[in-house]
């Protein structure tokens, strides 16, 4: 298996930028299709950021015209780069996700929020779900179930009836 740093240099040539996510993370940025080896999409390090049209959360399309004056869309893609699988495995995981929880938590200034508020306003673009992308191919908080599972997994969700309807809470 291909180390982080061979990965590292051979993944900076195609690219056009890189962001640093801590010391262990790296995002390529502007990845030609055409310019993402099959031995990157078979190593355990490496992510294909999931491709959304338009600019922002994983790959993006541009057009140019071409010589006979039609618009042709290409399609640039976001590589992310861990420097150890260990990093999205379960227990490094229930600790990112708990600390989402707190940080929300302080932002909002309360040591009790809904499961629904927090399920609603969560960060798809935190460190957290940057290494989700790795477990599978939807967002964090695409399915109630799988969401609940991470907070299960936090220890945090009490169940309280409220008139006759079962509310989840985030309870610090």
């Amino acid at each position: 298996m291909r180390n982080f740093v061979e990965l590292f240099s051979e993944i900076e040539k195609v690219s056009n930028e890189f962001v640093e996510v801590g010391n262990d993370i790296i995002i390529f940025k502007g990845i030609e299709y055409k310019d993402i080896k099959d031995e990157w999409r078979r190593s355990k390090l490496v992510c294909i950021d999931k491709f959304i049209r338009g600019e922002g959360y994983g790959g993006y399309e541009k057009y140019y015209i071409n010589e006979n004056g039609e618009k042709v869309w290409k399609s640039y893609y976001n590589l992310i780069l861990v420097r150890d699988k260990k990093l999205y495995g379960d227990n490094n995981m229930d600790k990112l996700f708990k600390n989402e929880i707190d940080l929300y938590m302080k932002k909002n200034n309360n040591n009790r929020i809904l499961f629904s508020e927090f399920m609603n306003n969560f960060d798809n673009n935190s460190l957290f779900s940057l290494l989700y992308n790795f477990r599978g191919s939807w967002r964090v908080n695409s399915y109630n179930d799988r969401f609940e599972n991470w907070v299960r997994r936090s220890k945090l969700l009490v169940k309280e009836k409220i008139n006759v309807y079962n509310r989840l809470w985030i309870v610090k």
